[in-house]
């Protein structure tokens, strides 16, 4: 099957950063990608999403 209507890309990204102090000490970084491929016929999707913390020097992802 042909496609007939031109194929086009769409996307978005996002990043963050969060930072507190005080009695305890907090950071945490987060990014996120979305891309889309979207064709009359089918469409691909990619969502990708991360997040790293540390709190008081102790670090989980």
């Amino acid at each position: 099957m042909r496609c007939l209507v031109p194929a086009y890309w769409s996307g978005e990204t996002g990043i963050g950063y969060f930072a507190t102090t005080g009695n305890t000490a907090t950071e945490s970084l987060n990014g996120k990608l979305a891309l889309v491929y979207d064709a009359a016929c089918w469409k691909n999707a990619l969502h990708l999403q991360g997040v790293h913390t540390t709190d008081q020097g102790e670090t989980s992802a």
